[in-house]
C-alpha cells in the first residue's frame, strides 16, 4: 500500500492571532452613538498643528500599502492608518464571485470578514436591517463597525511597489479571488454604509422645485455620517487616513462628496455670517484621497474650489 504523499510548508508570517485580536476587539457604534453624535463639540486629544491633504489616482489599499511601508520597518504591527469601506448594509459573499465594490476587494485582500463575520458585526446587520424596514427612504442609517488590525495580505490590481514575494503562499500569485500574496501589514477600518442616494430619489414623487429639499436632505445625511468616521478614527487614535469618494456608487454626486469632506478636513464653512472652523482640521497627521479611475479629476477639483470659495468667503467678510 503506497504512503499518502505529505507535503511541508514554512510559515513565514503567522497572522492568526492578529485575526483573532481583530474580532474580538471590533467595536460596534450604534445609530445613536452618544460619542459619534457629538462630533461637533469633541476635540483632539493630540491636535496635530498642521496636516497634509493629498490625492492619489491609486487604490485604497494600494495606498494604505505604501503608507504602511513608509511608517513602520514591521507593517504588520502598525496601529495608527485608518481606512475608510464603503460598506453594504446586507451580509453578502459578492466578494467571493468577483465584485469590483470597495468593500468586496478589501474583504478578497484581507482579515476583514473576520471581523464582518463575528458576533459584534452581525449586530451591525441587525441594526440596517430593522432602519430599513422602519425608514426605507435610502439615507440608510449612522451605525457602523470599527475593525482595529484587519491584516491585509494580497497586493490590490494597481498595486506596483516593489516587494519580495511572499513564500508562505502556496498559490505564489494571482488567482481567482484576489492579487499576489505580499508580506502582511495590517490598518484600523471603519464599515460605514453611506447615504442611497439613488433610492431616495426613486422612492419619492420629487416635483419641479423640490429637487434642493431633497439633495440638501441627501447631503445633511451624508455630512452627518462622513463626520461620525472621522470621529471614530480620532477617537481610536488613528494618525493617517485613506479616504474616497465615499458613496459615490450611490449616486451620491462627486462635487457634494468631495465639498464635504473639505469641509470637515480643510476649509470649514460659513453659515449666514458665521464663520465655523474645520472640525477635524487638526485630528490627523495625513489624510490621503485614494481615488482611481474617472473620478480623481471631478474629485479633486471639487475639494479644492470649495476650499478656494470659503477662502474668498472669509476674504468678503473681512473687508
Amino acid at each position: 500500500m503506497a504512503r499518502p504523499v505529505t507535503t511541508t510548508m514554512h510559515i513565514t508570517h503567522d497572522i492568526a492571532p492578529s485575526i483573532l485580536l481583530c474580532r474580538q476587539r471590533t467595536t460596534l457604534y450604534e445609530h445613536y452613538d452618544k460619542e459619534l453624535a457629538l462630533w461637533k463639540d469633541s476635540h483632539p486629544k493630540s491636535p496635530f498643528p498642521s496636516m497634509q491633504v493629498e490625492f492619489s489616482r491609486k487604490s485604497t489599499l494600494t495606498v494604505a500599502r505604501q503608507l504602511a511601508l513608509g511608517r513602520s520597518t514591521y507593517p504588520l504591527k502598525s496601529i495608527d492608518i485608518g481606512v475608510l469601506s464603503s460598506a453594504s448594509s446586507k451580509r453578502n459573499v459578492s466578494y467571493l464571485v468577483g465584485s469590483s465594490e470597495q468593500e468586496d476587494v478589501i474583504k478578497r485582500s484581507s482579515s476583514l470578514v473576520a471581523s464582518l463575520t463575528g458576533p459584534v458585526a452581525q449586530a451591525v446587520y441587525t441594526i440596517h436591517h430593522g432602519f430599513k424596514l422602519k425608514d426605507g427612504s435610502g439615507l440608510q442609517d449612522h451605525a457602523m463597525l470599527y475593525s482595529p488590525g484587519v491584516v491585509v495580505f494580497r497586493k490590490d490590481y494597481d498595486d506596483d511597489t516593489p516587494s519580495a514575494p511572499d513564500r508562505s503562499s502556496p498559490s505564489r500569485g494571482r488567482d481567482l479571488v484576489g492579487g499576489d500574496f505580499i508580506p502582511p501589514y495590517s490598518v484600523n477600518v471603519v464599515s460605514a454604509v453611506p447615504v442611497n442616494a439613488a433610492m431616495v430619489r426613486d422612492k419619492h414623487d420629487i416635483q419641479p422645485g423640490e429637487e434642493s429639499f431633497f439633495e440638501d436632505g441627501i447631503r445633511a445625511s451624508m455630512k452627518d455620517r462622513m463626520a461620525r468616521v472621522l470621529q471614530a478614527f480620532e477617537l481610536k487614535g488613528d494618525k493617517v487616513l485613506v479616504l474616497g469618494a465615499f458613496g459615490c456608487s450611490f449616486q451620491n454626486k462627486v462635487e457634494v462628496v468631495a465639498s464635504i469632506w473639505a469641509e470637515l478636513l480643510d476649509c470649514g464653512e460659513t453659515v449666514g455670517d458665521v464663520k465655523q472652523e474645520p472640525r477635524f482640521k487638526h485630528s490627523f497627521e495625513k489624510v490621503v484621497f485614494a481615488i482611481p479611475g474617472k473620478l480623481y479629476e471631478p474629485f479633486k477639483r471639487a475639494y479644492e474650489m470649495r476650499v478656494l470659495e470659503e477662502q474668498l468667503t472669509n476674504a468678503t467678510l473681512q473687508n
